[in-house]
C-alpha cells in the first residue's frame, strides 16, 4: 500500500542511490516476532528472519537474480517442498553461497527504509515506520477514542484476550492492566484453548469472563470473531501485549 505523496518518484530515486543491487527491500518490521527473536536455539531461521520481503525491487539483470530464478524454473516441483520465492532468495545466498546475515549487502542484498513489512501486522497509523512509502501487510486500526466513543452516544467497550497457557504472560498482563488507571473497559472476556486454563484464569483473576475455543478450526485470530461481545466497541489483544498506563 503506498503511504505519501510523489511515492513512485522516491523510489525511482531510491533505485538510483542504491544501485548496485541484486534486490532491495525490507525485512520484517512488526512485532510479532519480537518475543521469538533471543530464543536459543532459533525459533526463526535465518532464511525468514533476514529474507526480504516478497513486495521489493528486483534488478533482473543481476546475476544473483538470475541464477535464482533460472534454477527455480527448471526444478523439479512435484512432492518437493519449497520455500516462498522471496524466502529463497535468502535461502541460497546463506545456505548455498555462504554469505552471512553480515554480509548480504555485498551480494546486492539491500535494505531500504522506503518499503517496510509488516506483514499480518496490527498497527496504528502512528506505528508505521516514518519515511516508508509503501507498506506491505499492515492491517492498519485507528485508535480508540473515548471522546468520539461518547460523541457515538455510547462508549462501553470489551476487552477481547486470547491466551495460549504459555508460562507467566497471562499473570503479567494482568497485573499491568491493574496498573492503568481508569480502564475504559466494561468487561474483560478472556479465550483460552483448554477447560483448565480457563477454570485456573477464573480463580485467579475473578474479573474476567472466560471461556474455551478450538483453535484447530479457526486461529486465534478468530477470537475477536467468535467471542461474546455485546458493547458497542471493542479491543481484541493477546496476553503478549502489555497494557500501558497511558491507555
Amino acid at each position: 500500500e503506498p503511504h505519501g505523496a510523489a511515492w513512485l518518484d522516491a523510489l525511482q530515486h531510491e533505485v538510483i542511490n542504491a544501485t548496485p543491487f541484486a534486490i532491495l527491500g525490507s525485512r520484517y518490521e512488526g512485532h510479532n516476532w519480537r518475543r521469538y527473536l533471543d530464543l536459543s536455539p532459533p525459533v526463526i531461521p535465518d532464511k525468514l528472519r533476514y529474507h526480504l520481503n516478497g513486495n521489493a525491487i528486483y534488478n533482473i539483470s543481476h546475476e544473483f537474480v538470475q541464477v535464482v530464478v533460472d534454477t527455480e524454473l527448471t526444478a523439479p516441483r512435484a512432492n518437493v517442498a519449497r520455500s516462498s520465492y522471496d524466502v529463497r532468495f535468502c535461502e541460497v545466498a546463506l545456505e548455498q553461497l555462504g554469505y552471512t546475515p553480515s554480509t548480504l549487502p555485498l551480494l546486492g542484498y539491500k535494505q531500504t527504509t522506503l518499503l517496510s513489512n509488516l506483514a499480518s501486522t496490527l498497527v496504528v497509523p502512528a506505528r508505521v515506520p516514518s519515511g516508508a512509502f509503501v507498506v506491505h501487510g499492515a492491517m492498519t486500526v485507528q485508535p480508540w477514542s473515548a471522546r468520539c466513543a461518547r460523541r457515538h452516544g455510547d462508549s462501553s467497550m470489551t476487552l477481547v484476550v486470547t491466551d495460549w497457557g504459555e508460562g507467566a504472560d497471562l499473570a503479567k498482563f494482568m497485573s499491568a492492566l491493574s496498573a492503568v488507571r481508569a480502564s475504559p473497559f466494561t468487561e474483560i472476556k478472556l479465550v483460552t484453548q483448554d477447560i483448565s486454563s480457563q477454570a485456573a484464569a477464573v480463580t485467579a483473576y475473578p474479573i474476567l469472563d472466560a471461556t474455551t475455543r478450538d483453535w484447530s478450526s479457526g486461529g486465534a485470530e478468530w477470537d475477536f470473531c467468535t467471542a461474546d461481545v455485546t458493547t458497542t466497541w471493542f479491543i481484541a489483544v493477546n496476553t503478549y501485549f502489555s497494557p500501558v498506563p497511558t491507555l
